[in-house]
């Protein structure tokens, strides 16, 4: 079975701007289109895709003869946006499409539509009239036993809570108890609700009901990360730093972009490579937060950023003035160069 689930990467589009697709008159090509940017640009939290080259676009299943006429429509209808050669972002702004409804769409039918999507009360009380006397019984019997296991699990529960909240009383600092929450309120003296989460946190991890406790290892994303641990470990051997510090967010970044690209660890090389070596104007370095936070590492791997990686070969032939690596003094004296 396909592993379709969330954590793998999603589209995320608003169901009002998701409508306008199949409510406009869009030729098969664009709606490909559209979609093909939509997931390469949405698809990865970001405004605009970059499709280089334009013969990419046949994932769309364009033949090259179709891709500059359906772009070219597209944008014309203003549904699309060229924002620079090779980088195209959706526009969310439907209104000011050109793309006219399809003759079968009625405003007020698709509201009905929408509407029935919504479970009623009326239908959820008519099902459970329909229950027969035997089914109601047996239904109410089971109930019944799972009510008193239930109550007897919770009294359980209760206790060892009581106990563990008596023995945790005296976590919380006893002049953050009596200070007020909220300092314009002169009567509030209950202690913060931040210190309250974490007693009942603690208290939580004391409570083991039907099993033993055990320690089982949980995933901690900012501890023995083997992502983070390894983009940390190339970053310091291609870069040759010491450390290499990330804060939260750079982490949660990172393993999103795990999860929507499961190979990305193998081009960690090649990105921190010419990461290293790109300089942009007024001799600017790109910083970790353009590499990780703000998707540089695909504009690297898509090659769009290898106008700024310098020529090494270029600046080794510069070092010896534009002569040849074998030239000596007599011929230079000899007038030969």
């Amino acid at each position: 079975m396909a592993d379709v689930k969330l954590k793998n990467g999603y589209v995320r589009v608003v169901n009002n701007l998701f409508d306008q697709l199949f409510l406009r008159e869009f030729s098969l090509k664009q709606l490909r289109v559209i979609m093909l940017i939509l997931r390469l640009s949405y698809g990865y939290n970001k405004k605009y895709a970059i499709i280089k080259p334009k013969s990419r676009f046949n994932f769309a299943n364009l033949h090259r003869q179709d891709i500059n006429k359906t772009l070219c429509e597209l944008i014309d209808k203003k549904v699309i946006i060229k924002i620079a050669e090779d980088s195209y972002s959706f526009n969310k702004d439907y209104d000011v499409w050109e793309i006219p409804y399809h003759k079968f769409y009625d405003e007020k039918t698709f509201k009905d539509l929408l509407s029935l999507q919504f479970v009623s009360e009326t239908l959820t009380k008519d099902v459970s009239e329909t229950l027969t006397d035997d089914v109601s019984k047996s239904l109410t019997e089971g109930v019944a036993k799972n009510l008193q296991k239930s109550e007897e699990c919770k009294q359980n529960t209760y206790n060892v809570v009581s106990e563990t909240l008596t023995k945790n009383e005296n976590l919380s600092v006893k002049h953050l108890q009596k200070q007020p929450e909220n300092p314009d309120c002169e009567g509030d003296i209950n202690p913060p609700k931040d210190i309250i989460k974490d007693n009942i946190k603690t208290c939580i991890k004391d409570i083991h009901i039907g099993e033993d406790k055990k320690n089982t290892p949980k995933f901690d994303p900012y501890f023995n990360n083997p992502i983070t641990d390894n983009f940390k470990a190339q970053y310091k051997k291609i870069l040759k730093k010491d450390d290499c510090w990330l804060d939260n967010f750079k982490i949660n970044k990172l393993l999103e972009i795990k999860a929507a690209c499961p190979d990305f660890e193998k081009f960690l090389p090649e990105i921190l490579t010419k990461f290293s070596k790109i300089t942009f104007s007024k001799g600017n370095k790109p910083t970790l937060k353009w590499l990780i936070q703000e998707g540089g590492w695909a504009g690297i791997l898509n090659g769009e950023y290898d106008q700024f990686i310098a020529d090494e070969d270029k600046e080794n032939d510069t070092n010896n003035n534009g002569l040849p690596d074998d030239w000596n003094t007599e011929d230079l004296l000899s007038g030969k160069y």
